[in-house]
């Protein structure tokens, strides 16, 4: 459970790493590029919680 905690993490600071990167060289405008980073992070972000949840509650199950 937790290594799917673990690997969105990092996955997410790949993503940030990523975005500030193009960000610096100019390559993208920053303000379309935030915001689909914002959302892909919230959305990273609830699946994983969603799934840590439903394995807490599978576990207490069965």
């Amino acid at each position: 459970m937790r290594r799917l905690f673990v690997l969105t993490l990092v996955l997410l600071a790949a993503a940030a790493v990523a975005m500030l990167a193009a960000f610096r060289s100019g390559r993208v405008e920053p303000r379309p590029m935030l915001l689909g980073a914002l959302a892909g992070a919230l959305m990273c972000g609830l699946l994983a919680e969603l799934a840590w949840l439903a394995l807490r509650v599978r576990a207490r199950r069965g």
